[in-house]
């Protein structure tokens, strides 16, 4: 069956039923719950809603009358939509009560927290007023108890601020921001938006978690406008041909760890052992042999590598002894060493590279280089603000990643070194994870720099913000 896109997802067969059922919710109310468009397209009872919110089962796609993948292809449509119709998506948590207080009502088997949020999120009707201002309504979370009721304690439509716009003033730009993880180096966007540094530039955000792969791919294919990843992503798509260069860097040294089990105390004690990484030709893999060959080892002849996934996968995969060591970033590094496992090297120490920062399309660059700086500048904003307000990122990070004190404090400590804009080393490092993705991949294309990157904006948006 062909992917849904942007593109493509008004032809699918589901589209009909998923329009009239967004329909009839919002003709008696401002807006559309994921789960009643299963009900309205008589994929879910309303009797298993109820027993779902009793806790009497225990994950809702355990009765839903569809196969996982036509579920999730219903969400991808139900996304789409919703924003054609310029509804807003609203973070929403159901909840319910035991005796020890409320508890979270899972949607998923896994509860992987990108499908949780799938299942959950709610897409609201924005207000309008009366005469030539606009207005909006800021959106807060829903927040549903057992027996279905809007707590208006935790009023989700903050509908008695209403900002009004001179007609002059033009909406804000809707874009997407791709990640390829949620970690402590990633937090640059989801933090700027957090404290509204990309609203103050006139953006509005929707940051989606995809793999690497399907990063590159949406890019070129419009589906997103920008991605963080620039190993995975910007680097590995350019020398495929894909047509994304990177404008930005906002981590540019890392803040990997080679982290190993117990029993193996050096580098160059992992010679023959199996080291896990988030994708071939990826930083992480960059890193890993970067680290390895730092200390004497070959990392073509001496390690092997498997290709885990994210960093939770990653972390999985050693505790599990599937591998040997792997490849972490904060918080995951700093639990690991709580659990007896050890860092044998930390890649900043060896080398610099540019790890995230901002990608984007060659067509976007060349028709809304103003969109770009715009993005850039909230970027270089909340790197500021990560670097000069250590009480304020810290509750930031425990909220964002949902650590505890201790974790986030950890975090923090780990990665604020390496958060920088200075275009000099964001040059220096690219031009060097350009050369070792080439031997990585085993790739004998030959590129230029200005085939992987482009970072005159940045150098305008640094020049109006007063950076060096």
């Amino acid at each position: 069956m062909k992917k849904v896109t942007l593109q493509n997802y008004m032809t699918d067969k589901y589209y009909p039923k998923i329009v009239k059922a967004v329909d009839n919710e919002l003709k008696s109310q401002n807006f559309v719950a994921s789960i009643r468009v299963f009900i309205s397209m008589g994929l879910l009872e309303e009797l298993d809603i109820d027993n779902w919110k009793k806790g009497r089962i225990p994950y809702l796609e355990k009765v839903i009358k569809c196969n996982l993948a036509k579920a999730s292809r219903i969400l991808r449509i139900l996304r789409f939509h919703a924003h054609d119709l310029k509804l807003k998506p609203s973070v929403t948590v159901y909840r319910r009560e035991t005796s020890g207080g409320k508890i979270p009502l899972r949607f998923s088997k896994s509860g992987e927290r990108n499908i949780e949020e799938a299942y959950s999120r709610h897409f609201v009707k924005l207000g309008k007023s009366s005469g030539d201002n606009a207005s909006t309504w800021s959106v807060r979370p829903i927040i549903i108890d057992s027996v279905g009721r809007i707590l208006m304690s935790q009023i989700f439509l903050a509908f008695l601020t209403v900002f009004f716009v001179h007609p002059s003033v033009h909406a804000a730009d809707k874009i997407r921001i791709s990640m390829t993880g949620f970690a402590g180096q990633f937090m640059t966007f989801p933090l700027a938006q957090k404290r509204g540094f990309l609203t103050e530039e006139g953006i509005e955000a929707e940051i989606i978690r995809i793999s690497a792969a399907a990063g590159r791919a949406a890019l070129s294919g419009g589906e997103v406008d920008y991605s963080t990843g620039i190993g995975g992503t910007a680097i590995g798509g350019a020398l495929s041909g894909v047509p994304i260069k990177v404008v930005a860097c906002y981590v540019p040294a890392p803040v990997l760890a080679l982290v190993a089990r117990p029993e193996i105390k050096s580098v160059q004690a992992l010679k023959g052992k199996t080291v896990a990484v988030l994708i071939f030709g990826g930083v992480a893999h960059f890193a890993a042999r970067a680290v390895v060959r730092h200390y004497g080892l070959d990392p073509e002849k001496d390690l092997k590598y498997l290709a885990v996934g994210p960093p939770d996968a990653r972390f999985a995969a050693l505790s599990q002894g599937l591998v040997d060591a792997a490849v972490l970033g904060p918080p995951l590094d700093f639990e690991a060493r709580k659990q007896g496992f050890n860092i044998l090297a930390r890649a900043h120490d060896v080398f610099v590279f540019p790890e995230t920062g901002l990608v984007t399309s060659v067509k976007k660059i060349q028709d809304k280089p103003d969109e770009i700086k715009r993005v850039i500048r909230a970027g270089i904003k909340a790197n500021r603000y990560i670097r000069a307000n250590r009480d304020g990122t810290i509750p930031f990070l425990m909220e964002w990643l949902k650590l505890n004190r201790e974790v986030a404090t950890a975090t923090y400590d780990g990665v604020v070194k390496v958060y920088d804009d200075d275009i000099n080393v964001c040059e220096k490092g690219l031009r060097l994870v350009i050369e070792e993705t080439k031997k990585t991949v085993k790739s004998s294309r030959e590129m230029s720099f200005s085939d992987i990157a482009d970072l005159s904006i940045l150098r305008e948006a640094q020049r109006e913000m007063g950076s060096k």
